[in-house]
Parts: structure tokens; C-alpha cells; sequence
């Protein structure tokens, strides 16, 4: 994906594809020419802006007559995971999510790392604004994945909906990959209460980070449902969308994937409240055998 340079602020680098006649030309990618492309029928364009200068995107949108109030939210702190339907474009904020380590580090306040990504959907391109990690400004989403899963999807021939598809498929992948690790890491804290030779030392401390997480966690999943509704009511409403949104009706993957994942830790929060009552009456002198967690069970996994 080639960059260019933009000497507004913050903003130094914009990452972008092109296409044209459902042919790649990412070479003839530039910032300035973003509202043309989009003006012409023949092209999709892809543009990535990472922490944009507040006053250069707000130009930007202005040229694209997207809504100020889309924009603000763009780089707005604490937004939550939403999405809005314009006029002229269809508006959303999801949430990234890796998990580091193994969360056996103690010094670590979280292990949990989200990676804010707001997108305007047009009718010929996707304008993607991301900004950093609050708490690992130093851990970055890969943006290379989406084009790759665009790419691997074959999405030319469907347009900005399959544009669409490959970063909320991304984002749900990330999505059950971190269920995974905080599901493993439930397990090891419930193997260690029950360890004949007693738990380890900072168990409270590991437990009520590990429960901080699945919140966080869970208020970046649930609301996806939101996100991939807006974008289908947009393509029922609207026959123009309708067209380019054919892909993301078709596949259907990304609401599933992201309604189970929220499934999977609505589970794993009542499986975290049982183990830390467990760890509770142990501390109490309670004698306690080792039964199964009554209507609990792991997730599958795979």
C-alpha cells in the first residue's frame, strides 16, 4: 500500500489503494486526488489516515461533504463502538483487540490492547481514520491485513462492500482471538486455586485485571451487532448501496462471528464472578471440593 505525505499537523503519511475497472493502480494513489476518484464510476479508493490532525480531516471532509459531526467523532476521545447512517455515506467506529503476553506479568495494568478504527463507507471508497492505543501507544493494528483479506476475497469485482467486509472480518478475528487467550487465562487461574500447593502469590491482582479485560472486552464486541445492522439497513434502504453491499449481505460472516464472540464473554464474565467467589470462601477457611461450575462450560474452541 503506498504512501503519501501530508504536511497538515500530526497527520505525515496517508496509506491508500486504487482501483480502476476492478484492476489494481495503488501507483497512482494520492491524497489530493481522493475526491476525484470518488467522483469517477470506473474507480474504488481506499484511503487509511492514522492520527489525523484534527484540521486536515475536517478539510478533507468538508471537500467530501461528510458530516461534521461523523468527523468529530472520528477523533472525539472514549468513543464507543456505534454506527450512523448519512445522506451520503454510512458512518462507524469498531475496536481492534490484541492481547500481550500471557498476562503473567504483574507490572502490566492490562494485557488488553484496543486499536480504535472509524470508517466512512461511500458509495466508491472507504475513508478509514485510526488513532493509537491508549494504554500501548506502542503496539499498532496492522493495517496490511485488511488489503490482504481484500485481496484473498477477490473484492474488486463487489466494490466498497467488500472493502468493508475484509476490515470487520479482520476485527472479529482479533476479536475471538482474544477470547481465546483470556479463556486459556480463566482456565490457568482456576487450575491454580485448586493446585494442592495453594495458589500463587498476586492472585487477587491477576483476577481482577483479567475480569477489567473482559468488560473492556465485551463493550468493543457487543455493539457490533449495531455496526453490521446500520450497514445492511443502509443497503435494503438504498438501491445505490444495495449493488456494492451485495458481498457483505452474502457472506453474512461477520455478524455471526461477532454475536458468538459476544456470547462467549457474556459466559466468561459469569465464569470469572464464580471462580473469584470460589477463591473467596477458600481464603474464608471454607472447605471446598473441586466440582464443575453448575450451567458453565469452556467455549469451544476452533
Amino acid at each position: 500500500m503506498p504512501r503519501n505525505p501530508v504536511n497538515d499537523g500530526r497527520v505525515t503519511t496517508v496509506t491508500g489503494r486504487l482501483w480502476r475497472d476492478g484492476q489494481s493502480h495503488d501507483e497512482e494513489f494520492t491524497f489530493e486526488a481522493i475526491s476525484d476518484c470518488l467522483a469517477s464510476e470506473d474507480r474504488l479508493v481506499w484511503a487509511d489516515i492514522y492520527d489525523p490532525d484534527h484540521e486536515a480531516l475536517a478539510a478533507l471532509a468538508a471537500e467530501l461533504h461528510l458530516d461534521m459531526w461523523a468527523v468529530e467523532d472520528a477523533v472525539a476521545p472514549k468513543e464507543r463502538t456505534k454506527a450512523s447512517v448519512y445522506r451520503t455515506h454510512t458512518f462507524f467506529t469498531v475496536y481492534a483487540v490484541d492481547i500481550l503476553g500471557t498476562g503473567e506479568d504483574e507490572s502490566i495494568t492490562s494485557t488488553l490492547v484496543k486499536h480504535r478504527i472509524s470508517a466512512f463507507v461511500l458509495p466508491r471508497g472507504l475513508i478509514t481514520v485510526r488513532l493509537p492505543s491508549v494504554n500501548h501507544p506502542e503496539v499498532h493494528f496492522d493495517i496490511r491485513e485488511v488489503s490482504q483479506r481484500f485481496d484473498e476475497l477477490g473484492g474488486q469485482q463487489y466494490g466498497v462492500g467488500a472493502l468493508v467486509h475484509a476490515l470487520l472480518d479482520v476485527v472479529v478475528d482479533g476479536h475471538f482471538d482474544a477470547v481465546q487467550s483470556l479463556d486459556d487465562a480463566i482456565e490457568g487461574l482456576e487450575d491454580e486455586l485448586f493446585d494442592d500447593s495453594g495458589p500463587r502469590r498476586g492472585l487477587q491482582r491477576r483476577t481482577f485485571r483479567l475480569r477489567k479485560e473482559l468488560v473492556e472486552l465485551r463493550r468493543a464486541v457487543l455493539p457490533m451487532r449495531e455496526v453490521v445492522g446500520a450497514i445492511q439497513h443502509r443497503r435494503r434502504r438504498d438501491g445505490h448501496y444495495r449493488r456494492r453491499f451485495g458481498f457483505l449481505s452474502r457472506s453474512g460472516c461477520g455478524l455471526r462471528l461477532t454475536l458468538a464472540a459476544g456470547e462467549r464473554q457474556q459466559r466468561h464474565c459469569k465464569h470469572d464472578e464464580l471462580v473469584t467467589r470460589r477463591r473467596n470462601r477458600i481464603e474464608h477457611g471454607t472447605t471446598l471440593t473441586r466440582e464443575p461450575l453448575r450451567g458453565m462450560r469452556s467455549p469451544e474452541k476452533g
